[in-house]
């Protein structure tokens, strides 16, 4: 499956506190401990933002002291929109002369400037007052619904009757409006895009 594949197994004792753990570790406070360690550290503070206010940059730290303190500079569960803004934080700490520039052409251009323009994607946001949109929230809250029991099914036949539950109550609801408006927005997009 490669190497960026978490997974809990049925033979996992406790496995809420397996999501438990795994929420934790993407939270901003488990992101900070996962990369930049305990406090006292490589930072004795947070500033405004809850960002570590570094003692010295991340690139100097030596791989024995990466080890001593248990950091992981490559994180396969990571929090990877705090990452990059404590990256910029840190780097906006600096004076002019010793900022990095690739943190600085990220925060100022990258970041600022990029956008995913797929056919997939450009306009298919519902508006929340129409048809189509009030099937689309329906649909979200009862995800929120739905996810838990079919991860946690004790079988596949139970996980499969949670599949046609949550399918029956989504289409109840409506949620082909939905998918008739996005899957328009999209065969109009392909058309733009030549395709």
């Amino acid at each position: 499956m490669g190497w960026n594949v978490i997974v809990i197994t049925k033979k996992a004792e406790n496995p809420d506190r397996i999501f438990e753990l795994l929420d934790y570790i993407v939270s901003p406070e488990g992101a900070c401990l996962t990369v930049y360690g305990p406090k006292g550290e490589l930072y004795d503070e947070l500033d405004g933002e809850g960002y570590p206010i570094l003692k010295k940059p991340l690139s100097e730290v030596s791989d024995d002291d990466s080890k001593s303190i248990g950091l992981s500079k490559w994180t396969l569960i990571g929090n990877t929109l705090f990452m990059d803004l404590a990256k910029v934080a840190d780097n906006n700490r600096k004076p002019d002369d010793q900022k990095d520039w690739i943190t600085e052409a990220q925060a100022n251009y990258t970041y600022k400037h990029a956008a995913n323009n797929d056919a997939l994607v450009v306009g298919v946001a519902t508006d929340p007052q129409e048809p189509e949109g009030i099937a689309y929230t329906t649909f979200k809250q009862l995800n929120e619904k739905y996810i838990p029991k079919i991860i946690m099914a004790k079988n596949e036949d139970e996980c499969l009757a949670s599949i046609q539950e949550a399918i029956n109550d989504i289409y109840s609801q409506g949620f082909e409006k939905t998918e008739e408006f996005k899957d328009g927005v999209y065969q109009s997009n392909l058309k733009v895009l030549g395709q």
